[in-house]
């Protein structure tokens, strides 16, 4: 397993009960000292950041590419190294965990051909080992990947009417600020018959529809078998008194494929981990989600 840090920032400390708990695991962890660097908003030099990436990713396709923390920083890390280099490397590189400003590596790996994990960092991870001792999101990460698919997920609301049928497709997308700040770099567009999963952070409620919009007029959801919000955590309303729900539901109210809001990934108390290019099964009348592969 290798640790990386192309994004922001992060507490040593954090990271070293992240790291203490993974070795009491059994888990045997690289860690390039430079992860640990710092240059304002960013963990390191671009160069640096890079060539820490670039080294991980060598290290062949077993194990885990843990990430420390989001923040921003990743599309600097593609824009050094080259996009098409990179998803050579991402091809025959471990498997990235990860998510929100790591939602433009996700898109790399899927690429390149490569499924990954949207979960937990490993900072927020050490952050909530050393607050409470036990951290449920980062062991679900390591039992995501070394066993069968994540258990179901339930209790999800359907926010439009097409939902009398379950439908199927691989589970693609992440933060929605990233997705729609990738827009005209070639790694925006799920593939088609995705399952489309969305969440975000710190946004105004005009802002999501704005960037709703964008996927819209980009032939986004023309391409999805279904759409997946997760958490919207600090995306509260403003002086007009909209809030996310109601974005969320005058969009998609009439939407031709099966919508569902609720489901438990993004910035919130808890992001259960799924598998980017693993069929998912979207059972919206059920206001269910199964899991129906793998990482492998």
């Amino acid at each position: 397993m290798a640790v990386i840090a192309p994004s922001g920032p992060f507490a040593r400390d954090e990271l070293e009960h992240a790291l203490a708990a993974l070795s009491a695991r059994g888990c045997a962890v690289s860690c390039d000292p430079r992860v640990f660097a710092r240059e304002g908003y960013l963990a390191g030099a671009d160069g640096d950041r890079a060539d820490a990436l670039r080294g991980a990713l060598s290290r062949g396709p077993r194990g885990l590419l843990w990430a420390a923390r989001g923040g921003y920083g990743a599309m600097r890390v593609i824009e050094h190294l080259g996009l098409a280099d990179l998803a050579r490397a991402f091809a025959q590189g471990p498997t990235l965990v990860g998510f929100s400003d790591l939602t433009a590596l996700h898109a790399l790996a899927s690429l390149a051909g490569r499924r990954s994990i949207h979960g937990v960092m490993l900072g927020a991870a050490g952050r909530q080992l050393k607050a409470e001792g036990h951290a449920p999101d980062f062991d679900a990460v390591l039992a995501l990947a070394h066993a069968a698919p994540a258990s179901a997920w339930e209790g999800l609301t359907p926010l439009t009417a097409a939902c009398s049928a379950a439908v199927e497709g691989p589970a693609w997308g992440g933060n929605l600020a990233m997705l729609s700040a990738l827009g005209g770099t070639g790694l925006a567009s799920p593939p088609e018959g995705a399952v489309l999963y969305l969440e975000d952070i710190g946004e105004a409620p005009y802002r999501i529809d704005r960037m709703l919009t964008q996927l819209s007029l980009a032939g986004t959801f023309a391409r999805v078998r279904a759409v997946v919000f997760g958490d919207f955590t600090g995306c509260d309303a403003r002086q007009d008194g909209i809030t996310v729900e109601m974005v969320l539901t005058r969009r998609f109210a009439t939407a031709s494929v099966p919508v569902l809001r609720g489901a438990p990934f993004g910035h919130g108390a808890a992001h259960r981990p799924w598998v980017q290019g693993a069929r998912v099964r979207v059972s919206a009348r059920e206001g269910r989600i199964d899991a129906l592969e793998g990482v492998s």
